[in-house]
Order: C-alpha cells, then sequence, then structure tokens
C-alpha cells in the first residue's frame, strides 16, 4: 500500500462541455479528503498529506463500510445545508477544528463523498481508468450516513451544470 497518494485535482475550464471522453462529478465544496484503511483502522489526510482523522469523528467507523480491508478512498468532506445542498460557510466550523465537541458535530455533521478508490487489498489502481475505478468502488462500498457514493455523468457535462447552477 502506498504511503501517500498525490490526489487528481480538478481542471479549471472557460466554458461548460460534453464529451463521451469524459466523466463529470459534482463539486462538493467542502474540504478533499483521503482515507487510507488498514485492517479495521481509519486514517484521514488532507490533500496535502496532513493527518485530520481526530477533525471527523464521524468518519471514524469508515472501514466497516467498505467490503475491503485495505484501501484508499479520494473523497470530500462536506457540510449540506437543510435541503442537502453543500454549505461551505458551515464547513469552515469544522475545518482545523482537531477535536470537535460533540456540540458541533452536531451542529455541522459531515458526509463524505466518496468518488474514487486509488487503492485495493494489494492492488494500486491509480493506472486503471477512472470510470472502471469508480464502479469498482460503487460495488465495494456499502454508502450510507455519513459516507455516500459520489455520483458521475457519463458525457454530459453541460447538462449537468446547468442542474448544479439552476439549483443553487
Amino acid at each position: 500500500m502506498p504511503p501517500e497518494v498525490e490526489p487528481q485535482l480538478a481542471t479549471l475550464i472557460e466554458k461548460p462541455f460534453s464529451s463521451p471522453d469524459w466523466v463529470f462529478e459534482v463539486k462538493w465544496d467542502g474540504m478533499r479528503v483521503l482515507a487510507f484503511l488498514r485492517d479495521g483502522e481509519c486514517e484521514l489526510r488532507s490533500r496535502r498529506q496532513r493527518a485530520v482523522t481526530s477533525q471527523f469523528p464521524e468518519l471514524a467507523d469508515l472501514p466497516a463500510r467498505l467490503a475491503l480491508r485495505q484501501a484508499i478512498l479520494d473523497g470530500e468532506a462536506v457540510v449540506l445545508d437543510p435541503q442537502g445542498r453543500p454549505d461551505f460557510a458551515r464547513m469552515q466550523q469544522r475545518m482545523n477544528v482537531a477535536r470537535p465537541p460533540r456540540s458541533l458535530v452536531d451542529e455541522a455533521p459531515v458526509v463524505y463523498y466518496v468518488f474514487d478508490l486509488l487503492y485495493a487489498d494489494g492492488y494500486d489502481l491509480r493506472d486503471v481508468p477512472l470510470i472502471e475505478r469508480k464502479r469498482f468502488l460503487q460495488r465495494a462500498l456499502r454508502a450510507e450516513t455519513p459516507v455516500r457514493f459520489s455520483e458521475h455523468f457519463e458525457e454530459r457535462g453541460e447538462e449537468l451544470y446547468r442542474v448544479a447552477r439552476d439549483t443553487g
């Protein structure tokens, strides 16, 4: 299992587009979190490899939600508003709080949207096409609050953009 990984980052573009060669994902507007799972233990890191496990006690049982013994997940920790939309202002309350009190966890609960599987039980998957990794992740993940599979959309980037814009 690699001791650390570099997550793939989004690419800024001029305008929305659609293409059969692309997979489009929601930008969750939270904090990028890599999850290193080893034999029932969970270590969470920021995209710059800073340990953030203690910041998100809601995710302590993440290994039990995955049908793998060892894995590296890539996702985003997000706080949602009452309508289920990302709320970055509320997420900021959780950022950089090493050991949040129960009251803060209750007030601004984190949901972990997982969108990539980089390593699985002895196999480095970083050279496997993204769409295949996402399909494997979806089968291996027992997603339920506070852990959810982040859906993707093949080909239809302009449509996803319009929906995101129209829903705020």
